[in-house]
């Protein structure tokens, strides 16, 4: 610790998505094609092999993450391996007993009748395999999901949050490898959807909940309970990929957005991610 205070520290992010489409452009792509003889060497002749920039960023976004450009040299040069091959003539089988598939799906990539490949975001699941990894859009959430934002070496994804209800007699239970603080951030949530939605007492008042497209107070619907818009039920709050330890002050106005939904059986927006 006393070394740090004498030290500046400079933080260094990864690449955007962008960026590394433009490093494979201009460097990994041409070093690739050099390596694997697929680049002529008159620098103003179309080389042997191309990659449509769609293709690029498809293989950035669903078969790379990371905040370097390691594994996407890797692919890049597992595509020319590919290419310089299908110019032999010979084909590598793929054990799935889909080749005439494949093979009918890989036409249109080349070689053409001047002996050029081009690449398109098509072609890749057939060359590399199946995605590694899914984009997280959503086109329309279901009622109980949210979207929050998180941060992580390769920038940043959204983080959907999934809350359910069920019979019972008004557990929480919270899945998805969180640490403490998100752990709490959920049940601030909640007590604050209990004590906010409706009427604590009758001297109140109508029972009223708050809109929040609106921002202001309105009558409760009837389906709503006056004293606890939960009773009776469990609450299951769940965070995706379970696999990742996630912990942050962050998630409370995402997990806050779920359960409102869950009371109000009305969907988020799709085209928002909240974060605090």
């Amino acid at each position: 610790r006393p070394l740090l205070d004498r030290i500046e520290v400079i933080d260094l992010s990864g690449y955007t998505v962008e960026e590394k489409v433009a490093i494979s452009r201009s460097h990994l792509l041409p070093k690739q094609r050099k390596l694997h003889a697929l680049e002529k060497e008159e620098s103003d002749v179309k080389p042997i092999l191309d990659l449509t920039n769609d293709a690029l960023e498809a293989l950035v976004t669903r078969w790379t993450a990371e905040s370097g450009v390691r594994s996407l040299e890797r692919h890049l040069a597992q595509i020319c391996r590919w290419a310089a091959l299908r110019l032999q003539g010979v084909d590598v089988p793929t054990g799935l007993g889909r080749e005439a598939t494949r093979e009918a799906a890989l036409a249109s990539s080349g070689p053409d009748s001047e002996g050029h490949i081009e690449v398109t975001a098509e072609h890749l699941p057939h060359i590399l395999g199946v995605e590694l990894f899914e984009p997280n859009l959503a086109e329309r959430l279901d009622v109980g999901v949210s979207m929050g934002l998180s941060v992580s070496s390769v920038g940043g994804q959204l983080l959907f949050i999934e809350a359910t209800k069920i019979v019972g007699s008004g557990k929480l239970t919270v899945t998805g490898q969180l640490g403490k603080v998100m752990l709490e951030s959920v049940e601030t949530a909640l007590s604050l959807l209990r004590s906010r939605f409706v009427r604590l007492s009758q001297s109140r008042g109508p029972p009223q909940i708050f809109n929040f497209e609106t921002g202001r107070m309105e009558l409760a619907p009837d389906a709503v309970d006056e004293k606890d818009p939960f009773k009776g039920e469990d609450i299951h709050v769940h965070f995706p990929a379970g696999g990742i330890p996630k912990d942050g002050p962050s998630a409370g106005v995402a997990v806050l957005l779920a359960l409102a939904s869950l009371i109000l059986n009305r969907p988020v927006r799709s085209d928002t991610a909240v974060t605090d």
